[in-house]
């Protein structure tokens, strides 16, 4: 009877371990750096992550925090704004032949369901299709974005502009393809994996740029993060039964909870925020 006590236990504890622990207080703590490293931040510390997940992102964290921390602002903006953006046109989990033909429908069905489950999405993957949707928004005038596929050779600027918006799909229709086929829940996995990715990337370049600390020595130290400390040994506390209990609410019942901070966290997001898929796209050469 003990063996098979002993037994279950271990086995609720693979469960409970399989399921998640989320990295809670792992925060930005310099203001040196870009809104989108605060959103993948928010990001990871709200999700479940398993233990390899969590050893990767202490692992790149302490490693940024250890090389950029004398790196003056100008520089730690255009480090991680270019990962970041670079991880996000360019990453394992979207295939670029995985597209969607683009229509008014398809961006009125779009925000519909952003709009249907925007407690559900996390402000991360809510920024990603903010930032899909307003780069398209050009388009949609004059119908532009139901016919740009049979615009008359002899209209050289429609010409132009249905290039442009080509080349603008090549990259961020693969992203509509993956919200529309995918639930709210596993629209946000993806966002977590590509955050976890991301931070990484920015710690293999950030070695780069302490070869060069001797050129910031003006610079006042500031660790980019705050890192929690993690015992993957350590037993489960009070806390986190509570955390556990909340975890199994049903979905209707934190939605009533979280009503109104999801709708301050929604309105709390800038459009202005989301100009940068729409520059880099700019900068990116256009594929015939």
């Amino acid at each position: 009877m003990i063996k098979q006590i002993f037994l279950l236990s271990l086995f609720l504890l693979s469960i409970a371990f399989a399921a998640g622990t989320p990295l809670k207080k792992l925060a930005v703590a310099s203001k040196k750096t870009p809104y989108e490293l605060e959103l993948i931040t928010k990001h990871i510390s709200a999700s479940k992550l398993n233990k390899e997940q969590i050893e990767r992102v202490l692992a790149s964290t302490s490693l940024i925090n250890k090389d950029l921390q004398k790196v003056d602002k100008y520089n730690l903006m255009f480090l991680i704004k270019s990962e970041i953006y670079k991880g996000i046109f360019n990453n394992q989990y979207l295939k670029k032949d995985n597209r969607l033909q683009i229509s008014s429908t398809v961006i009125s069905s779009t925000n519909h369901k952003l709009k249907k489950h925007s407690i559900i999405y996390s402000d991360f993957s809510k920024w990603i299709i903010k930032a899909v949707l307003s780069d398209l928004a050009p388009y949609e005038a004059g119908n532009f974005i139901n016919r740009y596929q049979n615009i008359s050779r002899s209209n050289a600027k429609e010409l132009l502009k249905a290039k442009k918006l080509l080349k603008v799909l090549n990259y961020i229709s693969p992203w509509l393809n993956a919200f529309n086929n995918l639930q709210p829940e596993q629209f946000n996995q993806l966002g977590t994996d590509l955050s976890i990715d991301l931070l990484e990337q920015i710690s293999k370049k950030s070695y780069y740029f302490l070869t060069f600390a001797s050129q910031f020595e003006k610079v006042q130290n500031e660790l980019i993060f705050f890192i929690p400390d993690y015992n993957f040994n350590a037993p489960p506390s009070d806390l986190d039964h509570l955390q556990e209990e909340e975890d199994n609410q049903s979905l209707k019942e934190q939605a009533a909870v979280r009503k109104q901070e999801a709708k301050k966290s929604i309105e709390s997001i800038q459009v202005d925020d989301l100009s940068g898929l729409s520059n880099e796209i700019d900068k990116l050469p256009v594929e015939n």
